[in-house]
This record gives structure tokens, sequence and C-alpha cells, in this order.
């Protein structure tokens, strides 16, 4: 896949967290105790001693990374 900013090859990969990823309108306390308050979860898979996981295309040229969400 080519990047939609600059054009460069994009690399596939996954981008792993302890925690839950979430987009939100601000800053602000998303998670506690795992509950989510607020936001939108973005990532797709929990897998033990691995945490959560959602795969995603990284362009190394422009820094930029794309996700879809589930």
């Amino acid at each position: 896949m080519n990047c939609p900013y600059c054009g460069a090859e994009m690399q596939e990969g996954f981008i792993q967290s302890k925690t839950q990823l979430a987009w939100q309108e601000s800053e602000k306390l998303t998670y506690q105790a795992g509950d989510l308050f607020s936001g939108i979860g973005l990532s797709e898979v929990w897998k033990p001693l691995k945490g959560f996981i959602t795969k995603g295309m990284i362009c190394k040229a422009c820094r930029k990374v794309i996700i879809d969400y589930k």
C-alpha cells in the first residue's frame, strides 16, 4: 500500500499496548480498572501475555500510521 500522504511504500505491522488504545476528542482519563469511560476503542484483540493488538500500516518516510478500528 502506498501512503496517502506522501506516496511512499507503507509497511504492514502491529500496534500493541498493555491497555486498550482509544481515540477521544480531548485529553482526559479514558480508562479506569479496564472500563471504557468515553472515546472509541482502537484495538481489535486482547491476547494473553501480549496485550491489546491491532494491525496497522506505517510510513517511515512521513511518520504516519494508519489503522482500522473495530
